[in-house]
């Protein structure tokens, strides 16, 4: 028996089972606060593998897990190349700086709080990426984001031309200052606190927008939103004739004086504290 193997028995009170050249664990194995620092070769775990806020440095390998990864706060600052996870993988807040060309994520990935600042061309992700707060400048040409993909805080300035994103886009508080001709956002598009001064005229987005405390002047003359339309705190003076808004939609903080006759808006209207007509 290795002296790491040894390790994790002594931490966890667990016998790992040896086929061949492998260690089996069928479980969730929990090793987060731990003092581990590597892990054996041929490692496969069966359920979720927890890793957040120990020593460990590196992972081997040829490491295979059933479910998730943790390494949340971790000193990780790579991957196995061929790294393949059936769940989701969580490097928030570790030393991370690059990501292996080939990585595979069934589920999310967080990478919110790293030094990252930039994604494999060829990234596989099931569902949400979470690069708020970290230093990523761009992203893949063709990307494809099944869930959520978060972008808040970062210093991205522009988007893929290409770019889909099946649920919610949350790019506040970044460098944006357009958005690309063909995006498609199923989900909510929050562009809050953003240098954006005008929007796509076939934008698609599947639920609410989020444009307050914008540089936005202008909006497409055929819009239509399907949830909420937020532009509390811009410097827009006037609405398109044709705007349909399904939801709430919020002018405080603006200097909009009129609401054009053929606007059609399914919830509230939040006006600015100054008199209204209709034109």
């Amino acid at each position: 028996m290795n002296t790491i193997e040894t390790e994790i028995e002594k931490i966890l009170h667990i016998k790992l089972e040896k086929r061949e050249n492998r260690y089996y664990y069928p479980d969730d194995l929990d090793l987060s606060e731990t003092r581990i620092t590597t892990l054996p070769e041929n490692l496969s775990v069966g359920g979720d593998l927890d890793l957040s806020y120990s020593d460990i440095t590196t992972l081997p390998e040829n490491l295979s897990v059933g479910g998730s990864i943790n390494l949340c706060g971790t000193r990780i600052s790579s991957l196995p190349n061929n790294l393949s996870v059936e769940g989701n993988l969580d490097l928030s807040y570790s030393d991370i700086t690059a990501l292996p060309e080939s990585l595979s994520v069934g589920g999310n990935i967080d990478l919110s709080g790293t030094r990252i600042t930039a994604l494999p061309e060829n990234f596989s992700v099931g569902r949400s990426i979470d690069l708020s707060g970290t230093d990523i400048t761009t992203l893949p040409d063709n990307l494809s984001v099944e869930g959520d993909l978060d972008l808040c805080g970062t210093r991205i300035s522009s988007l893929p031309e290409n770019l889909s994103v099946e649920r919610d886009l949350y790019l506040c508080g970044t460098h944006i200052t357009a958005l690309p001709e063909n995006l498609s956002v199923k989900g909510n598009l929050d562009l809050s606190e953003t240098r954006i001064s005008s929007l796509p005229e076939n934008l698609s987005v599947g639920e609410s927008i989020d444009l307050s405390r914008t540089c936005i002047t202008a909006l497409p003359e055929n819009l239509s939103v399907e949830g909420n339309l937020n532009l509390s705190g811009t410097r827009i003076t006037a609405l398109p004739e044709n705007l349909s808004v399904k939801g709430d939609i919020d002018l405080s903080e603006t200097c909009i004086t009129a609401l054009p006759q053929k606007l059609s808006v399914g919830g509230k209207i939040i006006l600015p504290g100054s008199f209204f007509s209709k034109v």
